[in-house]
């Protein structure tokens, strides 16, 4: 095996689904000339999404309430959360 080869057989990766994405206050918009993989989303009571919420780095929100069917989608990728 190559070095390359060696490095990838060790790689871990992981996909983090953010909270926002099974929320039924998220709102996506157009996409981000910046990021145009990426929609833009917003809360419709937060307005803006916390960073740290939104790159899902943390699983804890008060405005949260949870949407099942986007959820079902999702839930191998998050956290348990309910």
């Amino acid at each position: 095996m190559s070095n390359f080869e060696e490095r990838m057989a060790d790689a871990k990766f992981s996909i983090s689904v953010p909270l926002c994405d099974v929320c039924k206050n998220s709102e996506k918009h157009k996409f981000d000339n910046s990021n145009p993989s990426k929609p833009i989303v917003t809360c419709k009571i937060l307005g803006k999404i916390p960073k740290n919420i939104d790159l899902a780095m943390e699983y804890n929100c008060e405005k949260f309430d949870i949407d099942m069917e986007k959820y079902q989608l999702h839930k191998d990728l998050m956290p348990k959360i309910i």
